[in-house]
Parts: structure tokens; C-alpha cells; sequence
């Protein structure tokens, strides 16, 4: 994990930040082509989204804006992502959907930004998300894989 720790820089840890501050992740098509990318990539994962979806999608991003704005405090990360990693766990969603996740939260960036999701940006977020899965896996047990596959109220 310290390695981790050590890729994700300062200047990678300020390029994302500075492009999610580009992005309105409060705005419905934000949500929306989040709801669409990771609803496209696994059935568990779609799953998650069923009900309420661009409200899941708009928490989701909520939750980005809370983890994007801690990168620099990663102590205060650790509870957080354990405990949704926990929650994800408990409706059935493995370590090996972190990567599915991963490249969906890319694409959404992506279509958002446009240019201005630079290839430094990219690199910046793929390494942000290594470190930021690497705690939801690690402190929620994931790498065990699903709980259980039940649905969200």
C-alpha cells in the first residue's frame, strides 16, 4: 500500500482534482453517463443501479467529490472506502469489479471533459483509482470475493 501511496504524487494527486473540478458531478448528465457506462459492463454491477439509478449515480459521484478531495489525507480515506467496500461486498461485488469500475469511471470522464482530459489526466486518475480500490479491497475483505448477491433497498 505505501507503494501505492508513493505513485500517487502530489502533481498526479492535483491533476485529479483539478479535472473533477471541471466535471458538475451534481449535473443530471454527469449521473447519467455514469449510470450508462457502468450499467453497460456487468450484470452485478447493473444491478446496483436498477432502482433509483441516477440517484446511485448522483451519490456515486458524491462520493468521488469526498475521495477526490481527500487523496492528500489518505488516513481519512481508509474508513470510508473500507466501508463502502464493505457494502459493495455485501451485494455482491468482487475485488474483480474494481477494474470494470475503474474503466467505466475513465469513460465517464472522458465524455465529460473531452479534450480537456488530457493523457496526464488519464495516467493521473488510473493511478488515483489503483490506490483508491487498493484500500476498498484491502480494508473490506473483497479480495475474498462477494458476500452475498443481494439487491439495495
Amino acid at each position: 500500500m505505501n507503494q501505492m501511496r508513493r505513485s500517487l504524487d502530489p502533481e498526479k494527486i492535483t491533476l485529479v482534482q483539478s479535472s473533477w473540478a471541471e466535471m458538475d458531478s451534481t449535473s443530471i448528465q454527469a449521473a447519467t453517463l455514469c449510470l450508462i457506462n457502468l450499467s453497460a459492463t456487468d450484470a452485478i454491477i447493473s444491478a446496483l443501479f436498477k432502482k433509483d439509478g441516477i440517484v446511485r449515480s448522483l451519490e456515486t459521484l458524491q462520493g468521488i467529490t469526498y475521495v477526490v478531495g481527500c487523496l492528500d489525507q489518505p488516513e481519512r480515506l481508509r474508513p470510508y472506502l473500507g466501508s463502502l467496500g464493505r457494502l459493495l461486498r455485501l451485494h455482491g461485488v468482487s475485488a474483480s469489479h474494481q477494474q470494470i469500475v475503474g474503466a467505466a469511471l475513465l469513460q465517464t470522464l472522458g465524455q465529460s471533459l473531452g479534450d480537456k482530459f488530457t493523457p496526464a489526466h488519464r495516467g493521473a486518475w488510473a493511478v488515483a483509482y489503483s490506490f483508491i480500490s487498493g484500500i476498498m479491497i484491502a480494508e473490506s475483505g473483497a479480495s475474498a470475493g462477494p458476500l452475498g448477491s443481494q439487491s439495495l433497498p
